[in-house]
């Protein structure tokens, strides 16, 4: 197995992203320490996988530096939700709130809040609370509906799928339209420019089609990191899907 600085040099490319995510995960304690010091990475991807990752890991000590990595706007979601995460309380965005949070001892407060929907469909039902995002049971998941003004997006959430070892993902994903080799590399281009998730070809009723994809580990995901990775994707689908298409099907 690879030690942890690889992986995290692995959270810099899209296309080994999640496998590092997850094994990071499984390492625990000892991947905390270098994925504190990653949120100062030069690269964006890893600074948000990051910050991602120390959310799952319930790690209090980085609490410090997550409420700093508010204040860089390429992670901001990604240190939100961890220290939702971590904490238990939410302030959001507000930088100056979690510092007077930390300054008073919250550190020493809430910690380690765990997603508490115990089904597919109660966490479902729980993410899209209070959101203007529909749901509808299909295959082995949902589909989200994400209005965007005058459009929509759907994105599918598979609870179904497992990596190599067997460990369980939620795969969220999100149709964009045909893809053609003549778009392949313009495509490939595109993911190094997304802090998370990537474009992929998959098969849309039997012929290739354009996807973007994210992977949560589902064991450490919760109802709030699936709505804002459901969110981001749908947005960004949106966008691929009117630059390939100029439509609005998916």
């Amino acid at each position: 197995m690879a030690n942890v600085d690889e992986l995290i040099d692995r959270l810099k490319n899209f296309r080994t992203r999640s496998a590092a995510k997850n094994a990071l995960l499984e390492m625990g304690e000892p991947a905390i320490p270098p994925l504190i010091r990653a949120l100062k990475s030069r690269q964006a991807s890893a600074r948000w996988s990051a910050a991602s990752i120390l959310g799952g890991l319930g790690a209090k000590q980085a609490i410090p530096d997550l409420i700093e990595g508010l204040r860089d706007a390429e992670i901001r979601s990604g240190a939100v939700e961890a220290l939702r995460r971590i904490t238990g309380e939410d302030f959001g965005e507000d930088y100056d709130a979690w510092k007077r949070w930390l300054d008073i001892g919250g550190g020493e407060t809430k910690a380690g809040a765990p997603a508490t929907a115990q089904s597919d469909a109660d966490f479902i039902a729980q993410a899209v609370y209070g959101t203007d995002v529909s749901a509808e049971e299909k295959g082995h998941g949902y589909v989200l509906r994400v209005p965007l003004g005058d459009r929509h997006q759907d994105v599918t959430a598979n609870f179904r799928a497992k990596d190599s070892d067997g460990i369980p993902l939620l795969v969220v994903y999100t149709r964009c339209g045909p893809a053609t080799a003549k778009h392949y590399e313009w495509a490939l281009r595109q993911n190094v420019k997304m802090s998370a998730g990537a474009i992929a070809v998959t098969d849309i009723d039997g012929k290739p089609g354009f996807v973007i994809v994210d992977v949560l580990v589902r064991d450490s995901a919760t109802p709030q990191l699936l709505m804002d990775s459901v969110k981001r994707i749908a947005r960004k689908g949106d966008q691929l899907e009117a630059a390939l298409t100029k439509a609005d099907e998916h």
